[in-house]
């Protein structure tokens, strides 16, 4: 359908601060954090800051953000943005949570964009993600 209108945003998003104590990490999280991960994730976050909020729902419930919220913890952060999604069932809550994590996976890598940033002398405080 050429003149198909792209469906409307569910919700406005908003960003709000809250209390890494109030956050609840969903103990079911299919993704698994190593202590070094968590490291290489803290040391991108001192270098870069903090700027993917981390995705719960109506409880609290981390969806989406689990290491960058370990991490945090060990940078001893007290609070961190969130965005709270209160329109999903907790089915589609699940799914989403799953999906954020696994269409990343299926990405690719730019090989010779790589290549581009090391030799511009990007570089970054984790370690990862620049060599080739």
């Amino acid at each position: 359908m050429p003149n198909a209108k792209p469906p409307a945003c569910h919700a406005q998003v908003n960003i709000t601060y809250r209390k890494l104590a109030e956050l609840k990490p969903d103990p079911r999280n299919a993704r698994v954090h190593s202590k070094a991960q968590i490291r290489k994730l803290a040391a991108s976050i001192r270098e870069f800051g903090f700027n993917i909020p981390v995705v719960i729902d109506s409880q609290d419930n981390v969806l989406a953000g689990h290491g960058r919220l370990l991490a945090c913890r060990e940078l001893g952060y007290s609070e961190l943005p969130t965005i709270r999604l209160e329109h999903l069932s907790p089915a589609q809550a699940r799914a989403f949570q799953l999906a954020d994590n696994r269409l990343a996976e299926l990405a690719v890598w730019d090989l010779s964009d790589l290549s581009r940033f090391s030799a511009e002398g990007a570089h970054c405080a984790s370690g990862e993600g620049h060599s080739t």
